[in-house]
């Protein structure tokens, strides 16, 4: 059995149209901290609406957190829940597309559905956008810090302030990190969504979970050809 992740979150407190979501969470079922606290995929289940988004530090974990998310929506999904599909938000141009209209082309371009049914599962919003790196649309500025103006990142969050499911605020799932979330400019906020900042994970956390994974076989840890250095 592998051992089970130590990540945790809390539920970042928002000044306007924050959703409804429990307190704290968990990555995993059987992660830290007391039963009653819900792993990623009962967390995202009670959000009202169903609009999260995961930031952290550098490295905290939050691809790592929304493709857990993922995997698990799409394992307990039924027939009538929509299909969560990872679309990295750099190659969105909000100037020329919508976001069901770039949902939709992801569909053509990655998996090769034809454009007509590509459009049947939007329409019928049957596909759950995993937005991942609003951090990654901007260029820092030259002192390495985030630039608060970050206009392709504003773009992208007025663009999801308009997206709409009927009379409800559209579903989704969006990862971007603390620092560039934090210093974007006021009133450039998702609105209708719950924000998790990811917990650090203490140094003795990291090496008890670490140390309890199985070793790695031999044959993973020798070079594939005498002109590799080593895969591993």
């Amino acid at each position: 059995m592998l051992p089970s992740s130590p990540t945790t979150y809390m539920l970042h407190p928002a000044a306007v149209r924050p959703a409804a979501a429990p307190p704290a969470g968990r990555l995993s079922a059987d992660g830290p901290g007391p039963a009653i606290v819900p792993y990623i995929v009962t967390y995202y289940r009670a959000t009202r609406p169903s609009r999260l988004v995961i930031t952290g530090a550098p490295g905290a974990g939050k691809t790592v957190l929304a493709l857990e998310l993922l995997l698990a929506l799409i394992d307990s999904r039924t027939d009538d829940d929509p299909v969560p599909v990872r679309v990295a938000l750099s190659h969105w141009d909000t100037d020329r597309q919508s976001l069901p209209n770039h949902l939709q082309q992801r569909l053509v371009d990655a998996y090769d559905w034809p454009a007509d049914l590509a459009a049947d599962l939007i329409r019928h919003h049957l596909v759950l956008p995993v937005l991942d790196g609003l951090d990654e649309m901007d260029p820092l500025l030259a002192d390495g810090s985030p630039d608060p103006a970050a206009p392709r990142a504003a773009a992208v969050v007025q663009a999801l302030n308009l997206y709409q499911q009927g009379r409800d605020a559209g579903p989704l799932i969006l990862t971007c990190r603390t620092r560039h979330y934090d210093t974007l400019a006021p009133g450039t906020t998702l609105l209708d969504t719950a924000r998790i900042a990811i917990a650090p994970v203490a140094t003795s956390d990291a090496y008890t979970y670490l140390a309890a994974w199985p070793p790695i076989p031999p044959e993973f840890t020798q070079p594939c050809s005498p002109l590799c250095g080593g895969c591993a």
